[in-house]
């Protein structure tokens, strides 16, 4: 083969490559383009995980899970709102001295851990976050009665 036509292989092979390199890209591009809504339902989710990391004040945190409980109403049987629901009533619970709100904000941990767990059971964060709750409400109770030996 003289090196002048293995150049030109090379450099055809290469053309060819980038052609397809571009076809590929286009053809992700427009199959993109019909899912949007799963990528608003990411943008969501980046921005309330966002809020719930910066806030610091027990009135940041209940805005943050209202905002949950507003988009579970909207789409209820959501695995990733409801744990973390479940996660940001772990937290009010621990930013309050109430021990009726403490108590109150556990037992919503768990009744929204364990819905995450009906819609998805493998979910290892709902079961996270159910354990820590009947943990933290075990602390409260005193362990035998949170394992109900003595009543």
């Amino acid at each position: 083969m003289k090196s002048g036509s293995f150049l030109k292989h090379i450099s055809n092979d290469w053309q060819g490559c980038r052609n397809l390199s571009a076809y590929i890209f286009l053809l992700t591009l427009f199959s993109m383009l019909g899912t949007q809504k799963p990528c608003l339902a990411f943008s969501e989710l980046t921005d309330l995980d966002k809020q719930y990391q910066q806030a610091i004040t027990y009135e940041e945190l209940e805005k943050v899970a209202k905002n949950i409980r507003t988009l579970l109403q909207t789409k209820p049987n959501q695995p990733e709102w409801e744990w973390r629901l479940a996660r940001s009533h772990y937290s009010l619970a621990k930013h309050t001295d109430s021990d009726n709100l403490k108590y109150h904000h556990y037992t919503q941990c768990i009744e929204r851990s364990s819905r995450t767990l009906v819609t998805q059971p493998d979910s290892a964060i709902g079961y996270f976050f159910r354990a820590l709750c009947r943990g933290k409400q075990g602390e409260m109770e005193g362990i035998w009665a949170s394992l109900e030996v003595i009543e």
